[in-house]
């Protein structure tokens, strides 16, 4: 079918038989099957592209997700939980790395990453109460040391 120019509708229906996309007024989709990207495609989200997922199949076989802050919300009691699990028959377990790569040289008291600890105080406010950061003591090449701090309000 060849239509000139912008077609408006509320509502199209697409199904192949096992396949069903559906394409409502205001942008709403809905699919009944597995979404499958091509390889080294990105999805991308927001109108100045503020965050992207991309499966990079020509690198590592990373998924990269580019963009600012990422919560995991959940109102069941002692969740959320985050997993990160080695299923390899081996000596060696899995592994959470933080990578400062600022682009320039490392220097001495750079902060490399940390974790923290908030919960609400008798006010109901929104606290710090302990935290884990790594530091870089020393950045002189071949000399290289790095601290751990461990603070609590």
């Amino acid at each position: 079918i060849n239509v000139p120019g912008e077609v408006q509708t509320t509502k199209i229906a697409y199904t192949d038989g096992d396949d069903a996309i559906v394409i409502s007024d205001g942008g709403g989709v809905q699919f009944e099957q597995t979404i499958k990207l091509l390889d080294d495609k990105t999805l991308t989200f927001g109108g100045d592209n503020d965050w992207t997922i991309e499966y990079d199949e020509d690198g590592d076989n990373d998924l990269v997700l580019t963009g600012s802050d990422m919560s995991i919300e959940s109102s069941t009691s002692e969740k959320p939980q985050l997993s990160i699990k080695n299923t390899t028959n081996d000596a060696e377990g899995a592994k959470l790395r933080f990578v400062k790569d600022k682009g320039a040289n490392g220097a001495d008291d750079d902060v490399l990453g940390g974790i923290e600890w908030i919960g609400d105080n008798d006010a109901q406010q929104l606290t710090s109460f302990a935290q884990i950061r790594a530091k870089i003591s020393d950045a002189s090449d071949g000399a290289e040391g790095g601290r751990l701090e461990l603070t609590e309000r």
